[in-house]
């Protein structure tokens, strides 16, 4: 019997101070759900293959130590606290913030904190009620209506006004990582894709850490102190220290997309002019980077020729077997990264003519070709709407003992010294854009819709159900070390080039405000129950109104797209100060926001119709009172239609939405 055999042998026995085993076994129920829910996978040989899956904990039932412990870090840690002092909430003469302190310790140059895996997930645990309270504090903070007095807020908060929890959905857009986090990513792609158009390329690009000999060689020397390090495969180098794997990662992307992608003198794809990047997490595992490229003036499909498309593409992108002997470590890099082998987790099962086939999901063995072919775009669509095997859009140059090779650039992969793929995605229409979009933005797998039922349900405070809600659904999650190390560390889970401003451009009655913080609703109510100065300046109903004369014709849109706010601080720069709130204007100088803004469909009901126009004219003609938005006499879209010839961007920018609309619903038919 092995080491390990015995010593679980050993914890599923009573012991003498407890009747209670500090182990279980899990019956066959308990292990399909563990199969089913959770990715495991032993990283040695070492451990039988069904220990980690056969024995679980058992879950203590004696009251545990609150979260909110100050010291609960220093008590569950004595390995990591063997003074019993600074820990996480100990005084300081300088205060260091929750995620300071937690960066500080995993980058210390004692590795005792970083190789702790469970002070990994306790750190990360407490940095996410953290930000839960922020979230919830914000929502709370968030009403519809503009008159409303401190005192009539009061009474809707002990009277648990029903509009105000359904909020709640909201809560979880500002959660990293979540369904509606990714959602919300979703939703700003699209807004890029109406404003700048479609992208050109999808880029992704993975780690590889088990191959990487620098990142190997470096962990050994880090943690050199660790008994039988030198003896440790990679999987247990990578798996022992995921802080040096995540921080490796980032460090080598930062790389290659400031030096390689975005090269100031020869661009690798030719100049980006706008981007999204996306670190996603599979099977709990190390990061891989997507990636959205917008290149400055690629050719497209539907408007330029297919010969520019098919020059582009070969320009770029290759599925060549290098020569061992001129280029061995292309050779090796493509041998071992870039050639596809089927398993269980490509082939899928497809039903055609009442017949079921298999095929490889990514398209291997992939047809041989002697020059470039484009194939029609809607076609390809259409077969994967189908259930069926999707087309890809295009095939490049292929011998036979390149069947098996997936697309990659040279110097890419040269770079990554790890698997790449690079695709040309450049169409005019939305919907290959739309599926790309919803692709890279697909979220982790979580339980927590089954949670709002009893959360509404209840009868506790809002404040209550919004944390009970957040506690359950970070519970419900699955979320890795590597994942959970880089958001302890502040790496972004996201990017993009371009930054959204939300217009909410409801009616008064109807808009969001954040209200002022406690303190200053606190004083209110003391010494002017009835002053409904309650809130923080509102862009649309505040500051758009109150601009500077010198702004009297700017429209709504530009200020939004070009403006910053800033309070006023009695400098000489601060020439665009507002007429009465204390703040004042200042242009920014490179790239505007993307103004965001509820969509409405015009076609569907004459409410729609009055609603969309509203808000054209509310973005695009200069007012400073509702009431000038509408020419006496005339409905909404009577006016736009007398204001549009004097109003050209509004005009241009109901075109293009109209285009749009148009565009997507061809694109839905022939699908």
């Amino acid at each position: 019997m092995s080491d390990i055999e015995k010593i679980v042998t050993e914890k599923l026995q009573p012991s003498a101070v407890n009747d209670n085993c500090l182990l279980k076994k899990l019956d066959a129920a308990s292990k399909s759900y563990l199969h089913e829910n959770f990715s495991i996978q032993p990283l040695s040989s070492d451990f039988p293959a069904d220990t980690l899956v056969d024995y679980q904990l058992n879950r203590l039932q004696d009251q545990g130590i609150d979260i909110f412990n100050s010291d609960l870090d220093v008590k569950a840690y004595p390995e990591l606290y063997p003074t019993g002092e600074h820990g996480m909430k100990d005084t300081r003469k300088v205060n260091i913030g929750t995620s300071e302190f937690i960066r500080n310790r995993l980058l210390n140059k004692d590795p005792k904190f970083r190789l702790n895996l469970n002070y990994l997930f306790h750190c990360f645990h407490v940095q996410e009620i953290s930000n839960m309270c922020h979230s919830v504090g914000h929502m709370l903070r968030t009403v519809t209506g503009n008159k409303l007095s401190a005192k009539n807020f009061l009474d809707r908060l002990q009277q648990k006004d029903g509009e105000m929890k359904s909020n709640m959905f909201s809560l979880m857009a500002n959660m990293r990582g979540t369904k509606e986090y990714y959602s919300k990513l979703g939703m700003d792609i699209r807004w890029m894709l109406r404003n700048i158009g479609p992208p050109t390329l999808f880029v992704t690009c993975s780690i590889a850490e088990w191959f990487s000999e620098p990142l190997l060689n470096y962990i050994r020397t880090i943690n050199s102190t660790v008994p039988g390090i030198q003896n440790m495969t990679p999987a247990e180098l990578c798996a022992m220290d995921p802080v040096s794997v995540s921080i490796h990662l980032k460090q080598k992307w930062d790389a290659i997309f400031k030096l390689l992608i975005k090269n100031k003198q020869k661009p690798l794809f030719g100049e980006v002019q706008d981007y999204v990047t996306r670190l996603e997490y599979q099977s709990r595992g190390a990061g891989h980077i997507h990636c959205l490229l917008w290149i400055k003036d690629a050719p497209m499909l539907g408007k330029n020729s297919t010969d520019e498309v098919k020059k582009y593409i070969d320009s770029i992108i290759t599925c060549a077997k290098p020569d061992p002997q001129t280029s061995p470590t292309l050779y090796n890099l493509v041998t071992k990264f870039q050639s596809h082998k089927c398993n269980k987790y490509c082939i899928k099962t497809y039903k055609r003519n009442w017949k079921f086939y298999k095929k490889c999901r990514f398209g291997f063995p992939r047809p041989t070709k002697s020059e470039i072919e484009i194939n029609d775009v809607i076609d390809c669509l259409a077969v994967g709407k189908n259930n069926q095997p999707r087309k890809r859009v295009y095939h490049i140059v292929r011998k036979n003992d390149e069947t098996f090779i997936n697309d990659y650039n040279p110097a890419l992969l040269l770079a990554n010294q790890a698997n790449v793929d690079v695709q040309y995605i450049g169409h005019t229409g939305s919907r290959l854009p739309y599926y790309i979009s919803d692709y890279i933005t697909k979220h982790e797998r979580s339980e927590q819709d089954a949670m709002w039922q009893d959360i509404f349900s209840s009868t506790k405070s809002l404040g209550t159900n919004a944390m009970s809600f957040l506690l359950k659904s970070l519970r419900s999650r699955q979320v890795g070390v590597h994942e959970a190390v880089d958001r302890l560390l502040g790496h972004k889970l996201y990017s993009k080039s371009r930054q959204m401003r939300f217009a909410d451009l409801q009616p008064p009655g109807k808009a969001k405000r954040v209200l002022k913080s406690a303190a200053e609703i606190s004083e209110l109510l003391r010494s002017a129950p009835d002053c409904e100065q309650i809130f923080q300046p509102h862009w649309v109903l505040d500051v758009y109104p109150d601009r500077p004369d010198e702004l009297e014709n700017t429209s709504l849109h530009e200020i939004l797209s070009w403006y910053e706010r800033q309070p006023n601080t009695g400098s000489q720069k601060e020439t665009l100060k507002l007429k009465h709130i204390n703040y004042h204007l200042k242009r920014r100088t490179k790239i505007p926001y993307i103004v965001t803004h509820q969509t409405v469909n015009p076609n569907l009901s004459e409410e729609n119709k009055q609603m969309y126009y509203y808000f054209l004219l509310k973005l695009f003609k200069p007012w400073r009172s509702e009431s000038q938005l509408c020419l006496p006499g005339k409905s909404y879209n009577e006016t736009f239609l007398a204001e549009c010839e004097n109003l050209p961007a509004m005009k241009e920018y109901h075109q293009h939405n109209m285009c749009l609309t148009k565009q997507d619903e061809e694109e839905e038919l022939a699908v």
